[in-house]
């Protein structure tokens, strides 16, 4: 049995443009190339419907329901549903969300419309119950002002929503987010030279971890665990083009292998960060954006933001295998389209071999955490460890 574990899946401006002028089919069928059983990745948008304004800001998503599409296209089995997104167009994009992947036949985990419904996925793969988790640090309640109570079911959260949100409090503060969109400003800090964005880190700040979520997911954890045969999260969390995993992701991600999930992975950050092979499992930090605008104006491209990987876990009985491959969102002649970068290598000149060389060192190392020190060869994938559960 193998399930793939894909980064980010985003559709920003140029790309829903893009899509509405008919490109098409940018993704490729995972499940065929990387001979794959299930493949997760991390829908980083929703499906509120054209009421509801399509995505116009940079920070605030809205996506037609056509994207479906690529999703299938890509054979995408499942979506984690929870992250900072989930609620751009409020509870109503949050269900509608879940009802057109839901009629896309694509399953979905990390939020939910009904309290009665359960918080985790079981999926039956090849005779053997796997189950998935996906939980959020928050939902960008700064812009929306969406706030989730303790007793609300609607996104599954590491812990309060609201917690250190920064909210414009002055007169001026207030004009200018009005008058001034976050991407006009953007535009014009990059026109005149500034620093447009920045590293952000997710260092541990007072109340991150909030008895009350922390124990809702040990409940979680040991429920599913009682349930399944193996078992996987997926937690959006991490600064923004940070290598380095802040002290937060780290100790999120080590509570939930200390609770019994051997195999955690999470993403947000936008670029790829470490993999951490364990005694008996496995983190990664950030998998990195499987799809994106790589012309998107906010991006800082030196840690490459236009590189992913996909994280495979081969499970043969209580052996699981881990490996990785490298794909890239490419942006050629008005065109993005995603492809693994051994077929890329494969189908280039000599010249354009060594800049995807390049490029694809530069994620191994960050993979491997051993900048340049370790020995690298194209291929298509990668092995990280093998462990018993």
């Amino acid at each position: 049995m193998r399930i793939s574990f894909l980064g980010d899946i985003m559709c920003e401006k140029p790309l829903q443009k893009e899509l509405k002028k008919g490109n098409k089919n940018i993704t490729f069928n995972l499940k065929k190339y990387y001979n794959s059983d299930y493949v997760i990745g991390n829908l980083e948008t929703i499906f509120a419907g054209r009421n509801r304004k399509y995505t116009r800001d940079l920070y605030s998503f809205n996506t037609p329901d056509s994207f479906c599409e690529e999703l299938k296209y890509a054979s995408i089995d499942c979506v984690t549903t929870a992250n900072n997104h989930c609620l751009d167009r409020g509870i109503d994009g949050l269900i509608r969300t879940s009802r057109v992947l839901k009629n896309n036949g694509i399953k979905h985990v990390g939020t939910r419309e009904k309290q009665n419904e359960q918080s985790y996925l079981i999926v039956n793969i090849g005779g053997k119950k796997v189950g998935f988790l996906a939980y959020t640090y928050g939902t960008n309640y700064s812009l929306n002002r969406v706030k989730i109570d303790q007793g609300d079911h609607y996104v599954n959260l590491l812990k309060p929503n609201d917690l250190n949100a920064v909210i414009p409090k002055g007169m001026f503060d207030k004009l200018k987010e009005k008058v001034l969109s976050k991407e006009i400003r953007v535009k014009i800090k990059r026109m005149l030279g500034w620093t447009y964005n920045h590293v952000r880190m997710d260092n541990i700040q007072p109340g991150d971890f909030d008895e009350f979520y922390i124990n809702r997911i040990s409940k979680d954890i040991q429920k599913l665990k009682n349930n399944v045969d193996y078992l996987f999260a997926y937690l959006h969390t991490g600064g923004q083009f940070n290598l380095i995993p802040g002290s937060y992701s780290e100790k999120i991600c080590h509570f939930f292998y200390n609770q019994g999930v051997k195999c955690v992975i999470a993403s947000h950050p936008h670029i790829v960060q470490r993999v951490e092979p364990l005694e008996n499992g496995v983190i990664a930090y950030s998998l990195g954006n499987f799809l994106i605008s790589p012309n998107s104006i906010y991006l800082l491209y030196e840690n490459r933001p236009d590189l992913s990987i996909v994280l495979h876990f081969d499970i043969d009985e209580n052996k699981i295998r881990c490996s990785f491959s490298i794909i890239k969102v490419c942006f050629i002649r008005g065109r993005t389209f995603v492809k693994d970068c051994f077929e890329l290598y494969e189908e280039c000149d000599s010249k354009e071999r060594e800049n995807i060389v390049k490029e694809c060192k530069q994620i191994y190392n960050v993979v491997f955490n051993n900048f340049e020190k370790k020995q690298f060869k194209m291929n298509k994938e990668y092995f990280i460890t093998e462990f018993q559960l």
